[in-house]
């Protein structure tokens, strides 16, 4: 009796075997892509669209009303989670050392909006500053 493998290759007609490329570009990587990667013109587009949408942010960020409510917003955010954290190593509500550090923070966090939108300012602009 013959091997089954003999017979697989006695059975099979001698084909060669040619390498083929297929290049499509698709809109993105995938079709059910979570991560949506952007290809080629549609990137080109994206960017834009992005930059567009930069402008208008640093625009606002700007303004001083921004950058107060946005101080006011993480500082608080800070002093809700240190008041916590404070009450968790106590044991019981108490002012303490957590509220020294509330005025640092709002400070910080001034200094950092101001800083972050005049570089986002600078390198929108081409590097011409604002005034």
């Amino acid at each position: 009796m013959r091997k089954q493998s003999e017979m697989n290759k006695a059975a099979l007609p001698d084909y060669k075997v040619r390498r083929v490329w297929v290049v499509v570009e698709y809109q993105c990587g995938t079709r059910k892509s979570i991560s949506r990667m952007y290809l080629s013109g549609v990137w080109k587009v994206q960017k834009r669209k992005a930059r567009r949408f930069l402008e208008r942010a640093v625009v606002i960020m700007k303004t001083g009303e921004f950058r107060i409510l946005g101080t006011v917003l993480l500082t608080e955010i800070y002093s809700i989670w240190s008041i916590e954290q404070a009450f968790i190593q106590r044991g019981y509500r108490a002012w303490g050392g957590e509220c020294l550090a509330i005025p640092l923070v709002f400070i910080g966090f001034y200094r950092i909006l101001g800083w972050l939108s005049e570089e986002l300012y600078i390198r929108l602009h081409n590097g011409e500053g604002y005034e």
